[in-house]
C-alpha cells in the first residue's frame, strides 16, 4: 500500500466519530446482520477476525481490548453503513407565507474529518475511513476457494470493491 493507514485508536480521538461509533446503526438491517471485529495485531501484521451476534458485544469486545491492537475495524456485515452526520451553519429554504425564502439555517451534511484523510476512502461495511488498493490476494479471501480480481481496487480491511460501494464526500454521495 502507498498511503498508510490511519488506525481506529487515532480515529477514536474525534469525539464526533468515537460517539458515531459507539451508537447502533438503526433502520433496515436485516435479521441476520452479524457484526465482526477484523484485529490487526501489530503494525503490518496479518488481520484476524471474530463475529458477534449482536451490535453491544462486539462493541464491548472492541471497547474492552482496541488499546492492545494496532488497528482494528468494527464491520456490520451484509450492512452498508453511511459516515456520521453533523448539523453544520448554511442556508435552508424556509416557506414565509406564500413565498419559499433562503435564510440562514443548519443544514445536515456527512461528516468532513472523517471523509477528508488523504488516501482514504469510507469504506461503509468497516464504518470508517480505510485505504482501498489492489490485491492479488486478501485476507477476507483466505478461507474461501475465491481469490480477488487483481485489477480491481479493495478495501484493505474488508476486501469489499472500490465499485461495490458509495463514494461519500463531505457534500454528499458521488
Amino acid at each position: 500500500m502507498s498511503t498508510e493507514q490511519v488506525t481506529l485508536r487515532e480515529l477514536v480521538k474525534d469525539s464526533v466519530y468515537r460517539q458515531w461509533l459507539r451508537t447502533e446503526p438503526v433502520g433496515g438491517f436485516p435479521d441476520f446482520v452479524k457484526f465482526r471485529i477484523y484485529v490487526q495485531r501489530e503494525r503490518g501484521g496479518r488481520w484476524a477476525k471474530k463475529d458477534f451476534d449482536d451490535f453491544k458485544s462486539a462493541y464491548n469486545f472492541l471497547a474492552r481490548h482496541l488499546k492492545e491492537w494496532h488497528d482494528a475495524a468494527f464491520v456490520a456485515r451484509n450492512h452498508a453503513c453511511r459516515p456520521p452526520v453533523v448539523r453544520v451553519p448554511g442556508k435552508v429554504k424556509k416557506k414565509i407565507g406564500k413565498q419559499i425564502k433562503v435564510v440562514p439555517g443548519f443544514v445536515r451534511q456527512y461528516y468532513a474529518p472523517i471523509l477528508s484523510i488523504d488516501g482514504h476512502q469510507w469504506c461503509p461495511y468497516c464504518r470508517r475511513p480505510t485505504v482501498f488498493d489492489f490485491f492479488s490476494e486478501h485476507h477476507a479471501f483466505f478461507h474461501t476457494n475465491l481469490r480477488p480480481l487483481p485489477f480491481k481496487r479493495r478495501c484493505s480491511v474488508c476486501g469489499i470493491a472500490e465499485t461495490a460501494i458509495k463514494t461519500y464526500t463531505a457534500k454528499g454521495v458521488r
